[in-house]
């Protein structure tokens, strides 16, 4: 997987290419979008997201958003060679070995070529535990990767030559370029989207972050309540709904792992139960028995904090289980749940958190 360096005729392998109005990260994320005549970076967050899936720690050091925002002004002005050396004078040219996993796996998963690039050594804490997650992401992006697979392989797909009197040396020939332009051009539809009528409006999200942590965690929740209620697997930063909300609203971009994972489907018990092993943004541990109210009642330590009364869960969710646990329910007599537990034994407590789990999605009936 090699692109033309532009600037300086060499060709090197990277991940990041300008083509088609657009600047395309390795296989077919968009980066940026136009509007109009202009073409603009998606919000930083976005592009952090998404570019640290392949390169982990090394994007944390590059000027990868100075590279992004000059490669976008050269493309609203037609320079498509200058916005390439832009991009490659951001030097992000090795993959995390966490990021080289991902990109075989993407490669075949897709049907596209994987690149040759160098590795870091710097891996990330949780190693390769998220590679089924990056995995469906990705997924949204494989009509773009099919399409735009001749951009990072030069072998597939001849360019003018070096010197071409009309300044094209190192584009495209139009064999079929404008094709795949066409093509790539559109970003899929966002995950959930079935083509239908359209479903319930989404909420009005303010613009800038609410003053308090109540008021940002009621703007959250609504828009993970709605995500869920569309049936949606998750808001993908760049495309789609995702990019809707972060182009009006930024803030809310630090909040996506907690909306995504809110979207979660209902796992096995086992599945929750060895997921507390692997610590993963958006998630909190949850305690089946609630433990404060165990530990008043005199239940063992080495029984609370056991490995079968803790799971791994949304902590969206979390957080709704613990209110729900304090709110009066007609299925206990009009108490709440933790008045009713008070006194109960342990296999009445654990029924109960075993049915929470049920009743908010978390656990397969």
């Amino acid at each position: 997987m090699q692109i033309t360096n532009s600037a300086g005729g060499r060709e090197r392998p990277c991940t990041l290419a300008a083509y088609a109005d657009t600047v395309w990260l390795w296989p077919g994320v968009p980066l940026t979008e136009k509007r109009g005549r202009t073409v603009r970076p998606l919000p930083s967050g976005c592009v952090r997201f998404w570019i640290g899936r392949l390169h982990g720690f090394e994007a944390q050091h590059a000027p990868i958003e100075s590279a992004l925002a000059q490669a976008a002004d050269h493309l609203s002005a037609g320079r498509q060679a200058e916005a390439q050396a832009a991009l490659d004078a951001a030097k992000l040219d090795r993959l995390s070995p966490e990021g080289e996993v991902l990109m075989r796996a993407l490669a075949a998963r897709l049907g596209v070529a994987a690149s040759d690039m160098s590795v870091g050594t710097r891996s990330l804490p949780w190693g390769v535990g998220n590679l089924a997650a990056d995995l469906r992401l990705f997924d949204a992006f494989a009509g773009c990767a099919a399409a735009l697979e001749k951009i990072w392989d030069d072998s597939k797909h001849p360019r003018w030559p070096r010197g071409d009197p009309d300044s094209r040396g190192g584009r495209f020939s139009p064999s079929d370029g404008e094709v795949a332009a066409s093509s790539a051009r559109q970003p899929p539809p966002g995950i959930g989207h079935n083509g239908g009528p359209p479903l319930d409006e989404p909420p009005e999200i303010p613009e800038t972050a609410p003053s308090t942590a109540k008021l940002r965690n009621i703007a959250i929740k609504s828009i993970a309540r709605w995500a869920l209620k569309r049936g949606f697997e998750a808001l993908i930063p760049g495309i789609g709904e995702a990019l809707a909300f972060l182009d009006t609203a930024r803030w809310i971009y630090d909040n996506l792992p907690d909306i995504n994972a809110y979207l979660d489907k209902p796992r096995s018990l086992q599945d929750l139960r060895d997921a507390v092993d692997q610590p993963k943004e958006g998630y909190e541990v949850h305690h089946i028995v609630e433990q404060n109210p165990a530990r008043r009642e005199g239940f063992p330590e080495n029984q609370i904090e056991s490995r079968d009364n803790k799971v791994r869960i949304s902590k969206l969710k979390h957080w709704e289980i613990s209110g729900w646990y304090g709110t009066r329910n007609e299925e206990f007599n009009g108490a709440s749940p933790r008045d009713y537990l008070r006194g109960k034994d342990w296999q009445e407590k654990q029924r109960v958190g075993m049915m929470a789990l049920v009743k908010f999605g978390v656990l397969r009936p």
